[in-house]
């Protein structure tokens, strides 16, 4: 029996996850006009992906952007090859990364919307923790220039807070954000306790803190995995008591 329906129904990032989530084992087909996309799990671990000449984690890149089209899901379809061999989530998010790279260097000259789109999204706390929580973010990413987002959420998805430089500090699309934050909605049920992915333009640190928050920080390429850590070791020392003094 398979399960079919619009992307835009569930989200590209979402789709992709939910054989992970339910441990299933089978064949995601997804389809954008001509194109047509196989990602193929086992035991939900995504084993296989192609789209047309490409294969492995390229086709998650290029996926991703999706908004439109179908997809179905086909139960009990074993993988033919392994082609994609690194953690869901982890693959998800390096992905995010570089498909918006890819987009940036696509545009010569960006028209505004990005900064609108940044600036609504600027920054944002929510109800169940106070403002001291989004004001140690900020300051974090004053009192460090490489640093240019910051996210602390619990594993259930819920933002509790978050904040983004102005859009002409980074030179890259703002759908980014949104795009690792829609991500981490699943992913941080069972994230590792601290992780770096590195892309072409930035590093992105993930760090497990306190009983169920995750905290999600993106630095500029130019600085070091060991600089990164040490940074967000010290943001993390900071929010694992939010009710202190900032």
């Amino acid at each position: 029996m398979a399960m079919k329906g619009n992307i835009s129904d569930l989200g590209i990032a979402e789709l992709i996850q939910f054989p992970a989530m339910s441990g299933k084992s089978g064949r995601l087909v997804l389809s954008l006009g001509d194109k047509r996309a196989q990602l193929e799990y086992e035991s939900g671990e995504l084993f296989h992906a192609t789209l047309g000449s490409i294969e492995g984690f390229a086709v998650l890149v290029e996926i991703l952007p999706w908004t439109e089209g179908t997809f179905e899901f086909q139960l009990d379809v074993m993988p033919s090859v392994r082609t994609i061999d690194m953690d869901l989530g982890k693959a998800l998010m390096r992905a995010t990364l570089q498909s918006d790279d890819k987009g940036a260097q696509s545009e010569d000259q960006p028209d505004g919307s990005d900064a609108q789109a940044t600036a609504a999204f600027s920054s944002c706390f929510g109800p169940s923790w106070s403002g001291k929580v989004f004001a140690r973010l900020t300051t974090f990413l004053a009192e460090h220039p490489v640093f240019f987002y910051a996210c602390a959420m619990q594993r259930t998805g819920e933002v509790r807070a978050e904040y983004v430089k102005p859009a002409d500090d980074l030179g890259e699309s703002a759908q980014t954000f949104g795009m690792l934050r829609d991500i981490m909605k699943n992913y941080a049920h069972y994230c590792q306790d601290r992780m770096v992915v590195d892309a072409s333009y930035c590093t992105m640190a993930l760090r497990a803190f306190g009983d169920d928050e995750v905290l999600i920080a993106l630095a500029k390429s130019s600085v070091t995995q060991e600089a990164v850590e040490e940074a967000i070791d010290g943001l993390v020392a900071k929010l694992v008591d939010p009710l202190g003094a900032v």
